[in-house]
């Protein structure tokens, strides 16, 4: 928990830095502080909604449902996801792939997953 404090203290003079705020709710995340992590990683997409990284992070605590505000962002993403960089495309197919599995699309859940796992294995074959 002492993480957690330090980046408490840090949002203490930058309480709109979204990667810090992402990282408290990881901590929080392994703390087993579900329901507090799901509200701090909700807070930083607030701040930076185009944070595919957060995107995923919010996913494994937050499943999507119909009409999620979410998936649309994350759609409106991948429809120029050649600006973003490969890490990120990773991140974000892994959200889409979430999204959907949530929504029982099998399909559409894993040609996301499958990929985010080819970017993945391109970036380890460099």
């Amino acid at each position: 928990m002492k993480r957690s404090l330090r980046y408490r203290a840090a949002l203490a003079s930058e309480p709109n830095d979204a990667i810090t705020l992402n990282r408290l709710a990881s901590a929080l995340l392994v703390a087993g502080r579900l329901d507090d992590a799901s509200r701090v990683y909700a807070a930083a997409i607030g701040i930076a909604p185009e944070d595919v990284g957060i995107q995923l992070n919010y996913a494994a605590v937050k499943s999507f449902a119909e009409g999620d505000l979410r998936l649309a962002r994350l759609e409106l993403i991948a429809a120029r996801e050649n600006a973003l960089s490969d890490s990120q495309r990773v991140a974000l197919h892994f959200a889409l792939g979430k999204a959907y599995a949530d929504l029982k699309d099998g399909e559409r859940s894993f040609r996301h997953l499958s990929l985010g796992n080819a970017l993945k294995a391109a970036a380890y074959r460099l």
